[in-house]
């Protein structure tokens, strides 16, 4: 699987750093977005460089992976995270209803507030 994956990234190497397809898709694109064509092609590259490597390494010498392996098989606790969800949360509308006073005060000044912006709209009938 490994030696399959391998033969594709330097596949794609070959092909946009040899080939003629950069050209072709050049000249598809118009020349304002040539940028995210850079772009995206710059991280398929190194990507396909990544791929490239890891799969050599895996054909070769397997063993040199066992470090990274070790440090990405942790035990990550989410403990934490799952109490805080798990709260009671007070919904908006509660929020409202207790304290009703601020909040019907607050939309009549927000009612004010479009009827002098949108005001001069509405009798110009525009």
């Amino acid at each position: 699987m490994a030696s399959i994956a391998t033969a594709r990234a330097i596949f794609v190497l070959d092909s946009f750093l040899f080939g003629s397809k950069t050209r072709r898709i050049y000249a598809a694109i118009a020349p304002g977005n040539w940028g995210l064509v850079d772009a995206l092609m710059g991280m398929l590259l190194v990507g396909s460089v990544l791929a490239a490597l890891i799969g050599i390494i895996v054909l070769a010498k397997p063993s040199l992976l066992r470090e990274i392996e070790k440090s990405a098989n942790r035990w990550i606790s989410t403990e934490g995270v799952v109490k805080r969800i798990d709260g009671m949360r007070n919904s908006f509308e509660q929020q409202i209803l207790r304290h009703s006073k601020i909040a019907g005060v607050s939309m009549i000044i927000g009612g004010f507030c479009v009827l002098f912006v949108l005001g001069p709209f509405l009798w110009r009938g525009e």
